[in-house]
């Protein structure tokens, strides 16, 4: 039986576990009003699911409370993204999170893989363009994203609370300073997983999910 706050969702298996649809006219704050109401319930119910997901109007994943039962999850089968769009959990493991990067390469997205610990770069694809980025991919890996939010505390905070909180963070709207001075806002959809034996935060974003906010002053 659903919580009452969502007896009028619709439920719905789905590969992972189970989801419950918004009726008409909820958002994603009203979701995100009603997550944190039921997020006792949300993880009971996890624990016997797997995954239980709040989808919303305009979302796709939704918010998604995970079962961290089981500590050594076992290699996931490889997923079709076409039929089962794939997604993540908090601990997932190496052969997952490297098919979900491909699955996102193949798409055109860029992805960037980033520590949770210290905020250094593990991985970044080919799809990141010099436009935008103005240096090459490959020179982000390595890098302390953290100088790069030095403007925008606020808003690298507020990304930390989030993922913390809800796991996957669709359309997260936020500024960085850009290697040559400039500021830019982007919009990035956020992930959490583990990669290599550390937790770090997956961002995916389309080619054109960035402007020029600050020119670099002269």
């Amino acid at each position: 039986m659903a919580h009452p706050a969502i007896a009028e969702w619709e439920p719905k298996l789905t590969p992972n576990g189970l989801a419950f649809i918004a009726p008409m006219g909820i958002d994603r704050q009203r979701a995100l009003n009603i997550y944190q109401l039921i997020e006792t319930w949300l993880t009971e119910t996890a624990a016997k699911w797997g995954e239980v997901a709040l989808i919303y109007n305009g979302s796709t994943k939704g918010l998604r409370k995970f079962s961290m039962a089981n500590s050594n999850p076992k290699p996931s089968e490889p997923v079709d993204p076409k039929i089962n769009p794939i997604t993540l959990r908090p601990d997932d493991d190496y052969q997952r999170v490297t098919e979900f990067l491909l699955t996102h390469w193949h798409d055109g997205k860029s992805v960037c893989v980033v520590s949770q610990i210290d905020n250094r770069c593990l991985f970044q694809n080919d799809k990141l363009l010099p436009a935008r980025a103005i240096i090459q991919p490959s020179e982000w890996i390595g890098q302390n994203y953290l100088w790069y939010w030095r403007d925008s505390m606020e808003d690298y905070n507020q990304l930390r609370e989030l993922l913390n909180r809800d796991v996957y963070i669709p359309k997260f709207e936020y500024r960085l300073r850009r290697p040559d001075g400039s500021m830019a806002r982007y919009l990035t959809d956020y992930y959490t997983a583990n990669y290599l034996g550390v937790p770090v935060r997956i961002g995916v974003s389309g080619l054109a999910d960035w402007e020029l906010i600050e020119t670099l002053s002269k």
